[in-house]
C-alpha cells in the first residue's frame, strides 16, 4: 500500500466510525495486533474502536499481560453483554 492509498482510505472514513473486531480466545498477539491497529487509525485521524466478542477474564494470560502493559489504561466493561470494548488505546 503506498502513502497516497493511505491517503485516500483515510479521507474515505472521514465521518465513519471503524470497529477492530478481535476473534474468540483471543491470544496476546491478536491482542497486541488490534490495539496497534486502533493506533494507526488515531494517528490517521479515523474514528475507531477495538471490540473482543467475549469476556477476557481477570487471571486469563491474555488479560494479565495486556494489564501489565497498560497500566494506565482501562477497558470499559459491558458486563450486560460480556463485551470487553477497548476505545482508543
Amino acid at each position: 500500500m503506498k502513502n497516497n492509498d493511505i491517503r485516500e482510505f483515510a479521507r474515505k472514513m472521514e465521518g465513519k466510525k471503524l470497529t477492530i473486531l478481535g476473534h474468540e480466545n483471543i491470544d496476546v498477539d491478536a491482542f497486541l495486533s488490534g490495539v496497534l491497529l486502533s493506533r494507526l487509525f488515531d494517528f490517521l485521524k479515523i474514528d475507531n474502536e477495538f471490540i473482543v466478542l467475549e469476556e477476557v477474564a481477570e487471571g486469563n494470560e491474555t488479560y494479565d499481560i495486556v494489564k501489565k502493559l497498560f497500566k494506565e489504561e482501562k477497558p470499559v466493561h459491558d458486563l450486560s453483554t460480556k463485551l470487553i470494548i477497548f476505545f482508543s488505546f
